[in-house]
């Protein structure tokens, strides 16, 4: 599914994307980045915008500027009798795969994989994973730049299953 970012999103994300920059950096916080032929700018503003993809999708309120360090909490959406954590992983290559430093923290309920296009407006959700399907199918791989932890695309659901998830849970 392609989603179309509007100028002024695109803004607040740029914004966002050298604040939490700023932030990370003056805290000593240092960027897990496995992209080394990227600026931190550059992926700060692939995941904030990749975020308010996801959010406007799901339709759920997300304000990018009240961001401070990523805490790896990206957004949280009622669902009836809970709220849902949903990791938004955003990736500059079309074709990507769900990619993660380190599996043990999974403490999201979903992942969902936003992919970058040759548009600067436009990006497209790969698709969306459960924590549980994530746990029986991610791989520890390295590709080329460090190991990591693998999902591939193939395995991710579209992110109509989530959508439907959480409309089920949260009118149950």
């Amino acid at each position: 599914m392609q989603v179309r970012l509007k100028r002024s999103e695109l803004a607040v994300a740029e914004q966002a994307a050298r604040l939490r920059w700023q932030l990370a950096r003056a805290s000593g916080v240092e960027n897990k980045k496995v992209d080394i032929t990227r600026s931190d700018q550059d992926l700060d503003l692939l995941g904030i915008c990749s975020e308010i993809v996801v959010s406007k999708v799901l339709g759920v309120d997300f304000n990018a500027s009240a961001l401070g360090i990523d805490s790896g909490n990206d957004i949280f959406v009622d669902a009836g009798e809970s709220e849902l954590c949903i990791q938004v992983k955003g990736t500059f290559t079309k074709k990507g795969n769900l990619l993660f430093t380190n599996h043990e923290k999974f403490a999201w309920d979903a992942a969902v994989l936003v992919c970058k296009t040759d548009s600067d407006d436009r990006y497209d959700i790969a698709g969306c994973i459960s924590k549980e399907k994530a746990r029986q199918v991610v791989e520890r791989r390295d590709l080329g730049k460090g190991e990591g932890y693998f999902i591939p695309r193939e395995k991710l659901s579209g992110i109509g299953d989530l959508m439907e998830f959480i409309a089920t849970r949260r009118f149950a």
